[in-house]
C-alpha cells in the first residue's frame, strides 16, 4: 500500500480500462496481483477477472501478513476482501495449461455451431502482463506465445498492457535501467521490435513511464488489437477533463468506510492530467530507439530528423495565385530541390480535432440540423482538413494560417509534386507500416509535413495526391468523388462564392 506501489498499479491498469468502451473481462498474468486486482474493481462495468500464473504460496503469506493489500472495504458494492470477490478467479493452472484448457473449450464451443476456430476471438476484453522474472520474460515477451497463444484471446477492441522494466539510461551502452536492476534487454529489444511493424498481428503500440513507480518497474506497452479500433481512439484523447469524467461516470464511488457517506477521490495520482503525458514518451525512448538495432537503420532516425534541423532544407517562399476553375493554387516562387520541406510551419499552424471531437460534432448536428453554423464548421473541415492518425493522434487536422491549405490534387503522378514524409512511416525496407516508434510518438506531427518529391522550378504548381488525406473510406465515397473532382475540376470549395467574396 505504499504510495510507489499505488502508482505503479493505477499507471498499469487504468490507461487501458478507460480506453476500452465498456470493459467487462480482463485477464491478470501476475504473481503478485493483489493491488491491480484492487484498480480493477473499481469499475461497475467489469463481470470476470481471470487471475493467471498466480505464486499461491506467495499469495497466501501475503493475506496473513498483509491483509490491507486485500482490503476493497472502500467500495460499498465490492466484498470487503478483495479475493472474494465474486466476479475473481484464481487460476491455479500454469499459463501453458491455461492457454491450452481456455483454447480447447472455446473451439470446441464454437465448432458445435459450425464456426470452427475462425470466430475464436474476443474472450477478454484487456489482458494485463505483470513481467516480474525471468520465466515470465521468456513467456510473455515472446512471438510465439503472443501469435501462438494471446493473439487468440483478443477481440477487435482489445488490449495487452506489459510493464518492461524502466526507461533506458541516459548513458549510452548501459545495460541496466534507471534504478540499477538487470535487465534482459536483449529479450525487451526483440519484443519490441516484433510488435513495431503492421507485421505483428496488432495494431498500434504506445510506451509510456509512471516515475513516481520506481524502484518498481515504471514503463509500460499498451498494445492494441486492431489498428484504428475504438478503443485506441479513446486511449489518444489529449483533453484530460475527457478522462477525469469517465473516471466520475464509470468508477464505483468510494467511501472512507461503510457507515461514511464521505467521498475519497478514486485514485492518488492517475488522472486525465496524468494520461495526457503518457502519450509522449520520453526523449530518452527516442535517443534508445535511433541507437538500437529497431531504429538506427529506419528514415525517420538517420535521416528525417538530420534534415528538418537543417535550415538550407526548409522553403518557405511560395505564392498562391487565383484560378477560374480551381478558384487558388498553390506555386514556387523559387526553385524547390527534391526532399525539401515545403511551408513546415503547417505542422503547428493547424487545428486538430481529435475522432471523439469530430464523432460528436457529427452527433451534434444530427440532433439540431438547423444549427447552420455548425454545420458550416463541418463543412469547412471536409474541404480543407484532412484525417491525420499517425500513432499517438487522431482526428483531423486543418491548416488555419499557411498556404499549403491550397495545394491542389494531383490527378495522376505526373503532375504530382509534392507529399507527405512516406518514408518516415515504413520500415527500413520500405514494406512494413511503422506501428511502434518512440520518434513518432514525440514527433505526432510529422504527419503534418509536405515535401517537394521533385525539383521545381520557380512558377511550378506544388500539387499533391489527395487520396492520402483520408485513413478510411469505407464505402469508396472519398474516391468517387477524387475522381469526379478530376475529371470535372469541381471540388469541394465553391469557386464561384470565393472569387466573387474575395476579388
Amino acid at each position: 500500500t505504499s504510495p510507489t506501489a499505488i502508482a505503479h498499479a493505477e499507471a498499469f491498469i487504468h490507461p487501458a480500462l478507460l480506453a476500452h468502451d465498456h470493459p467487462q473481462h480482463v485477464v491478470v498474468l501476475s504473481d503478485t496481483p493483489l493491488l491491480l486486482l484492487k484498480e480493477i474493481l473499481k469499475y461497475k462495468s467489469i463481470e470476470r477477472i481471470t487471475l493467471i500464473d498466480v505464486h499461491l504460496d506467495a499469495l497466501r503469506a501475503t493475506l496473513e501478513y498483509m491483509p490491507q493489500l486485500n482490503d476493497c472495504s472502500t467500495l460499498p458494492t465490492v466484498a470487503i476482501s478483495c479475493l472474494d470477490d465474486e466476479r475473481v478467479e484464481v487460476v491455479s493452472d500454469d499459463l501453458d495449461t491455461w492457454l491450452e484448457n481456455v483454447y480447447a473449450v472455446v473451439v470446441e464451443a464454437f465448432s458445435i455451431e459450425g464456426e470452427g476456430e475462425e470466430v475464436f476471438e474476443g474472450i477478454y476484453d484487456v489482458l494485463f502482463m505483470d513481467v516480474a522474472s525471468a520465466r515470465q520474460e521468456e513467456q510473455y515477451l515472446s512471438e510465439l506465445y503472443h501469435k501462438d497463444g494471446f493473439q487468440y484471446l483478443t477481440g477487435d477492441e482489445s488490449m495487452i498492457v506489459v510493464n518492461v522494466g524502466s526507461m533506458p539510461s541516459i548513458h549510452a551502452g548501459d545495460s541496466h535501467d534507471n534504478n540499477g536492476v538487470d535487465l534482459d534487454w536483449d529479450r525487451r529489444a526483440d519484443f519490441l521490435k516484433m510488435i513495431s511493424t503492421d507485421q505483428s498481428g496488432y495494431g498500434y503500440a504506445i510506451i509510456y513511464d509512471e516515475p513516481l513507480a520506481a524502484p518498481l518497474d515504471t514503463t509500460f506497452i499498451s498494445i492494441f488489437a486492431e489498428l484504428y479500433s475504438k478503443t485506441y481512439f479513446r486511449y489518444v484523447r489529449p483533453t484530460p477533463t475527457s478522462i477525469d469524467l469517465d473516471m466520475v461516470q464509470r468508477f464505483h464511488k468510494q467511501q472512507t468506510s461503510s457507515s461514511s457517506s464521505s467521498t475519497i477521490l478514486p485514485t492518488q495520482f492517475y488522472d486525465g492530467s496524468t494520461h495526457k503525458g503518457y502519450l509522449t514518451p520520453s526523449r530518452a525512448w527516442e535517443n534508445w530507439y535511433c541507437q538500437s538495432n529497431l531504429g538506427r537503420d529506419r528514415y525517420e532516425c538517420h535521416t528525417l530528423l538530420q534534415k528538418f534541423y537543417d535550415p538550407a532544407q526548409h522553403v518557405g517562399e511560395t505564392e498562391v495565385r487565383r484560378d477560374a476553375v480551381k478558384g487558388r493554387g498553390h506555386f514556387a516562387s523559387n526553385d524547390i530541390p527534391k526532399g525539401s520541406f515545403i511551408n513546415a510551419d503547417d505542422s503547428h499552424m493547424h487545428i486538430q480535432i481529435h475522432r471523439y471531437q469530430w464523432e460528436a460534432l457529427n452527433a451534434f448536428i444530427e440532433e439540431f440540423p438547423d444549427a447552420l453554423m455548425y454545420r458550416d464548421l463541418k463543412t469547412f473541415i471536409e474541404s480543407y482538413g484532412y484525417e491525420n492518425e499517425p500513432n499517438g493522434l487522431s482526428g483531423w487536422s486543418i491548416s488555419i494560417a499557411n498556404k499549403n491549405t491550397f495545394t491542389n490534387h494531383a490527378c495522376n503522378e505526373k503532375v504530382k509534386s509534392a507529399g507527405e514524409v512516406i518514408e518516415a512511416f515504413v520500415d527500413e525496407r520500405g514494406t512494413n507500416g511503422i506501428f511502434f516508434s518512440p520518434l513518432q510518438l514525440r514527433r505526432k506531427e510529422l504527419g503534418a509535413l509536405t515535401v517537394a518529391n521533385r525539383n521545381l522550378s520557380s512558377g511550378d504548381e506544388i500539387m499533391m495526391d489527395y487520396s492520402t488525406f483520408r485513413t478510411q473510406d469505407e464505402h469508396g465515397n472519398y474516391g468517387r468523388f477524387l475522381k469526379k473532382m478530376c475529371d470535372t475540376g469541381e471540388g469541394m470549395v465553391n469557386v464561384e462564392v470565393e472569387v466573387t467574396s474575395h476579388p
